[in-house]
């Protein structure tokens, strides 16, 4: 009989005895960073209270949470712990000057979500469809009505492609991990237009 190693961490250090399960092919361009930590915490079985005090630049309350910028989010320890370019991790926010365009609120496209993918550029509040599907970008729930603040805290990160609230899917099935692959060239174009035109 084999035995599997078990996976020690340190909750201060966030580093596992034998390392993590990432993948940098997972992540697509303009992917938001809670889409990633939403990977990256449910290829590891990380809870987010644990990764939320980890990646925030002061100690904090993970449940409260910090805003998805990068004044409040420690950018090269979330490098180091996806294996990613910098340049990516910067991407995945909205840049402090210009978080007034982003919305409060998590708003999100139903089939990208079914894809594994939430995109930086479905929190700009002058984008109001999804620039790779076409659809009206969402904010409730459609079980309880309520919307999650747009915050990288334990419930958003505990609750990945779910309401915050109740707990309900965003979607009607979650995604596999065999969906997360990177976007082809047509939805990449669509992306990265979006975002630079706002």
């Amino acid at each position: 009989m084999t035995t599997l190693p078990i996976m020690l961490f340190d909750e201060h250090q966030l580093a596992p005895s034998f390392g993590y399960l990432f993948n940098p092919k997972w992540v697509s361009p303009h992917e938001s960073l809670v889409s990633m930590l939403w990977k990256f915490g449910r290829a590891n079985a990380l809870p987010g209270h644990v990764l939320i005090i980890q990646i925030a630049r002061e100690t904090i309350d993970p449940y409260e949470g910090i805003s998805a910028g990068s004044s409040e989010v420690n950018l090269h320890k979330v490098q180091r712990m996806l294996g990613v370019p910098l340049h990516i991790v910067r991407a995945s926010l909205i840049p402090e000057p210009l978080q007034r365009t982003g919305s409060p609120w998590f708003r999100y496209c139903r089939s990208c979500l079914a894809g594994g993918y939430h995109s930086i550029v479905h929190q700009l509040k002058r984008v109001g469809r999804c620039p790779v599907h076409g659809g009206v970008l969402e904010m409730a729930c459609h079980h309880c009505g309520g919307r999650a603040p747009y915050r990288l805290n334990a419930y958003l990160r505990d609750a990945p492609h779910r309401c915050g609230n109740g707990g309900a899917c965003y979607i009607s099935l979650l995604p596999s991990q065999s969906l997360w692959r990177s976007l082809d060239q047509k939805a990449r174009t669509a992306m990265t237009r979006t975002r630079l035109n706002c």
